[in-house]
């Protein structure tokens, strides 16, 4: 390795602070000034101005700064990681406290005191001492500078831009205070705005993503439709119409890295229609895709739950409070919520959590009182059964059964269960060719006799009709006079 010299040594410095349009050196060593001498050019700073405080030349310029620097602050709840700036006092109808918009500040930092090719504009020292910034930060600002100036500036016109879907490489103004989406809502198509160039994109940015393929999609959901059925619930029901098969325990395939993941991607959603595809030749998708195309297509699907018990009114009133809550946490972050609006939604989410709570206490006290009724039906039916069974009979005895025959009452429940398709696989792996085949759909009528402890099920396919209470008046009808007098 060949030896560099002192003179070597100014000069590269020399070079590497000439290569470029700023205005001083950012940093004042003796050994950089000489070198500047050496090559011509002075950096007129005096030896006093050259330590570690500020020179009369940048600590003007930048102190008009400073005031609108450090006022780039956030305004709402506290921010994790974010360093408190000054908290503004307590307010009885909410709480607000300032903190500093880091990304903000950056961004003024690039556009204000570095020049085009990352090179200070302004003393080192007097920009950390303006600013209050470290020495890294500042440092890591110029690097970002740096980077940016490899990369050149062109200026396009907007149309332009959205024709070519340039928009990710469009470079806001500095001074613009509002988000990129809102500036550019403001930008007239003709109007003129820088673009960095080369536009170098990701590797699959030309490529048709899953979400495009619409032969994939439409297989997708004509495989949701063939492995999911009705449970039962209204249209205008908020929780879902129709439910996956009990052998799908999610939608999404999970990560390789799960435990049992060859038997969880089994009962998944996306993984066994993958897996179908694949059998048949067609193109897959990914847990992105299906999810926007669920979303999109088939809003009211969902998987089965472990424990199908629903309730429309407990469902309906978690949602309102959800909603409410949600509106309530976003009036407080913003700096201009209204006491009034605030102290409404509350007390307008406190009824609704009253509703919620008098709905469930009324459901506890009827479920108690059907166990109550079952249990007396059970017993006195158990009686009656015990009673006629004796050939002979005491005056009480035969008192009592007269009473009991007199007074009891059957206690029956009846409902519809889940509707079934077959056939039927279970948890087996079902061939690919007959996924996309329209399985039949079966209706399950049960009849609980909570007296004798026997069920009746009444079973009956598409073909014969929907259900409706014809059928229900039917079974009822058909149990009842099946039952001995």
């Amino acid at each position: 390795m060949p030896k560099v010299t002192r003179k070597q040594q100014r000069a590269k410095q020399s070079r590497n602070f000439l290569d470029g349009i700023a205005r001083r050196p950012h940093t004042h060593s003796r050994t950089l000034r000489r070198s500047l001498e050496e090559a011509g050019t002075s950096s007129s700073v005096s030896d006093s101005e050259a330590g570690l405080g500020v020179c009369p030349q940048c600590s003007p310029v930048l102190s008009r700064y400073a005031t609108t620097f450090k006022e780039m602050v956030h305004s709402g709840k506290e921010l994790k990681k974010r360093k408190k700036i000054n908290p503004v006092p307590k307010r009885p109808e909410s709480e607000f406290t300032h903190y500093r918009d880091v990304t903000r500040q950056n961004e003024w930092l690039l556009a204000n005191v570095f020049d085009s090719l990352g090179n200070y504009l302004y003393c080192h020292n007097c920009i950390r001492s303006s600013f209050g910034i470290s020495k890294d930060r500042l440092a890591r600002q110029r690097k970002i500078k740096r980077q940016e100036s490899k990369q050149p500036v062109v200026q396009m016109t907007k149309q332009n831009v959205e024709d070519q879907h340039l928009g990710e490489f469009v470079i806001m103004p500095s001074e613009s205070l509002v988000s990129f989406k809102t500036w550019w809502r403001t930008v007239e198509p003709d109007d003129s705005v820088a673009v960095r160039y080369p536009h170098r994109k990701h590797g699959n940015a030309l490529q048709v993503s899953h979400s495009a393929k619409t032969g994939t999609m439409e297989k997708f959901l004509e495989f949701v439709d063939t492995n999911t059925q009705p449970n039962g619930r209204s249209a205008d029901s908020s929780g879902p119409t129709h439910y996956f098969l009990p052998k799908f325990a999610t939608i999404q395939t999970p990560k390789p890295t799960v435990a049992h993941y060859e038997e969880r991607l089994a009962r998944s959603v996306v993984g066994e229609f993958n897996r179908v595809q694949q059998e048949t030749g067609g193109g897959v998708c990914s847990n992105g895709s299906s999810h926007n195309w669920l979303k999109a297509h088939r809003p009211k699907v969902g998987i089965c739950p472990h424990q199908e018990d629903y309730c429309d009114t407990c469902s309906r009133k978690k949602t309102e409070i959800h909603a409410k809550q949600t509106t309530i946490n976003r009036l407080l972050q913003s700096s201009n919520a209204d006491p009034d609006e605030v102290k409404k939604l509350e007390e307008e989410m406190k009824d609704t959590k009253q509703v919620l709570e008098n709905h469930r206490k009324e459901a506890q006290e009827s479920y108690k009182y059907y166990i109550e009724v079952t249990k007396s039906s059970r017993n006195e039916w158990k009686e009656i059964t015990e009673l006629e069974r004796k050939s002979v009979l005491s005056e009480e005895e035969k008192t009592r059964l007269a009473f009991l025959k007199n007074g009891f009452k059957l206690v029956v429940s009846a409902d519809y269960q889940m509707c079934k398709l077959v056939p039927y696989w279970g948890l087996s792996a079902q061939p690919g060719s007959m996924y996309y085949l329209q399985k039949l759909n079966h209706d399950v009528f049960g009849i609980v006799n909570h007296a004798e402890e026997t069920s009746t099920v009444y079973l009956f396919d598409e073909r014969v009709g929907p259900k409706n209470t014809d059928h229900t008046v039917s079974y009822l009808n058909d149990y009842f006079e099946k039952l001995p007098q």
